[in-house]
């Protein structure tokens, strides 16, 4: 088991913002806790809000190094190591440094001088740090994975799984907003003026933005429903009622850290007071944990959050020490929530595993009478929404501006019957004829681009004998053909391709060089769904581009 674990660190050694939002709880709340210690009667809300406003600081220094990690690549395990290390060691020594500072600002006494302040929060920054990054590296690791998982599987049961049609409801959606377009457009077709033109695209461009794309997305969600979701309550729930984790990990963990609460801020014989005491009330609690007394694992972690800190206060105030209440109660809540970590940790590589494990056993043949596991027609209506329909409009947009500016009344009026066609034609019926034969639409992507996004195919013929792989290569070809011209600013796209020992490699590049949103989108999702391996996307002076195995 500790193998396992310390592989699964080591494959998770990156650097995130959502790991420093998780461990900044502890950030927030170490401050008064370590401050009502030897300021008794200092005020809880003043504290808590300097934590704060000390956490928010901390995090613009911690920012800088998240971006050395994306520069790292995932296999130089030596770099990413060194730069999550100094990173955990120089957020904590920064964090450290203001906290002195701040305590001398607020005109209260200092637990310990500067350099007992900057290891102190050194190594309590490390640790939590660094457990916070490894937990959403988990979590992301899975994702890519069991899209992978489920490609794989979508591929291998291909022959079997139902039709590709939509829903009722995603067809009579598709249909209102074509009737939504027609609405809009009818009566701005016949005035060719660059003005209306103009008018026209901008139309087209928010009929993307506020209706296409948000109906992608929520058929897209719905075709998720039989998914693996994270599920935050029942996962809590179910880590605290098996409360499975390494005994182990987890007295040395608290150890470090009971040690690493009393040794900065006390001298060495109180330090070893509490320490003691707090574990020999610890261990007495944990050795009943199978009794009947603790058989509801809800008063088991209340005792263990609760009875050795108190008891351990009391045991210091018998003996002349002094101490406070608050701190003492805060600290309670350290002992279950490390518990309630492990557990969750444990928990999910268990079930993560399963899951993939079902993924690449499950065959729908061999399983009489099965119900559809999901449904794969709307997932494709959706990707179709989202790639394809919406690459065709953002294209007839940007050549609508073109003529505009060309003011080229026959390539006007062109355009124009375009839009007529598209606001009169059923969207569902060429979502089942792209369905049919997506290969067909390769020559219609790169036409419905010409003039302001040169689009160059070099895909083998033999590549494209393979029906199954088409619609994911045009999609993926139209989606990054959209996001080229609208975000980076492009006017030349390459698509080249080749089989390897997975699938197809397809790599597609732009001459657009503008800086690539973190956020992720639909179209993301969509390609962590398709891809077999991780895919990559970067930017460079040169321009961007995507390399990725469907």
């Amino acid at each position: 088991m500790l193998r396992v674990e310390l592989q699964t660190f080591k494959e998770n050694l990156s650097l995130s913002k959502a790991g420093f939002i998780l461990y900044s709880p502890i950030s927030i709340l170490s401050f008064p806790v370590t401050l009502l210690v030897v300021n008794p009667g200092a005020s809880l809300p003043l504290l808590i809000a300097s934590g704060l406003a000390l956490t928010a600081v901390i995090f613009a220094c911690y920012l800088p190094f998240t971006w050395l990690d994306g520069l790292i690549t995932k296999n130089n395990y030596a770099l990413k190591f060194t730069n999550f290390l100094i990173a955990a060691i120089a957020t904590g020594a920064i964090r450290g440094y203001l906290f002195y500072l701040t305590v001398d600002a607020l005109d209260l006494n200092a637990p310990g001088g500067l350099l007992n302040r900057i290891l102190a929060s050194t190594a309590t920054t490390l640790f939590w740090l660094c457990t916070a990054n490894i937990l959403i590296n988990l979590s992301r690791a899975f994702r890519a994975r069991y899209q992978q998982a489920l490609n794989k599987f979508i591929q291998r049961n291909l022959p079997v799984i139902p039709s590709f049609m939509p829903s009722d409801q995603s067809a009579a959606e598709l249909a209102n907003l074509q009737e939504e377009f027609f609405k809009s457009f009818a009566a701005r077709l016949e005035d060719d003026d660059a003005e209306n033109l103009r008018e026209v695209a901008e139309l087209l461009k928010s009929k993307i933005n506020l209706q296409l794309r948000p109906l992608s997305r929520r058929i897209w969600l719905r075709s998720l429903n039989e998914y693996p979701v994270i599920r935050f309550r029942q996962m809590l729930k179910d880590c605290i009622a098996f409360l499975d984790f390494s005994k182990k990990i987890y007295i040395s963990a608290l150890l470090f850290l009971a040690l690493l609460d009393n040794v900065f801020i006390r001298t060495l014989t109180e330090s070893l007071v509490r320490t003691t005491s707090f574990f020999a009330i610890l261990l007495a609690i944990m050795s009943l944990s199978k009794t009947r007394f603790f058989s509801n694992n809800y008063l088991y972690m209340i005792a263990i959050g609760i009875t050795p800190v108190i008891g351990s206060e009391y045991a210091s105030l018998l003996l002349g020490y002094s101490g406070s209440w608050t701190a003492t109660l805060l600290i309670s809540l350290v002992a279950p929530a490390l518990m309630i970590i492990l557990s969750l940790f444990n928990l999910t590589l268990r079930d993560h595993a399963l899951i993939i494990e079902l993924l690449e056993s499950y065959e729908i043949h061999k399983i009489p009478n099965t119900s559809k596991p999901f449904d794969i027609g709307e997932r494709h209506l959706a990707s179709y929404l989202h790639n394809s329909l919406q690459s065709e409009l953002l294209a007839i947009a940007g050549q609508l501006e073109e003529a505009a500016v060309s003011n080229n009344r026959e390539k006007s009026s062109e355009i124009l019957q375009r839009v007529s066609s598209l606001i009169n034609r059923s969207f569902i019926d060429d979502f089942q004829k792209f369905a049919e034969s997506p290969y067909e639409r390769l020559e219609a992507v790169r036409k419905s681009w010409m003039g302001i996004l040169d689009i160059k195919i070099d895909v083998p013929q033999a590549i494209l004998n393979f029906p199954e792989r088409n619609a994911a290569l045009v999609q993926t070809i139209e989606e990054f053909a959209a996001n080229s011209y609208r975000h980076g600013k492009a006017t030349q796209i390459t698509a080249t391709a080749f089989n390897n020992s997975i699938g197809i490699h397809l790599t597609l590049h732009s001459n657009g060089a503008e800086k690539i949103s973190a956020k992720r989108g639909l179209g993301s999702e969509w390609l962590d769904q398709i891809a077999l391996t991780p895919w990559k996307i970067q930017s460079t002076p040169s321009g961007t581009t995507l390399e990725i195995t469907i």
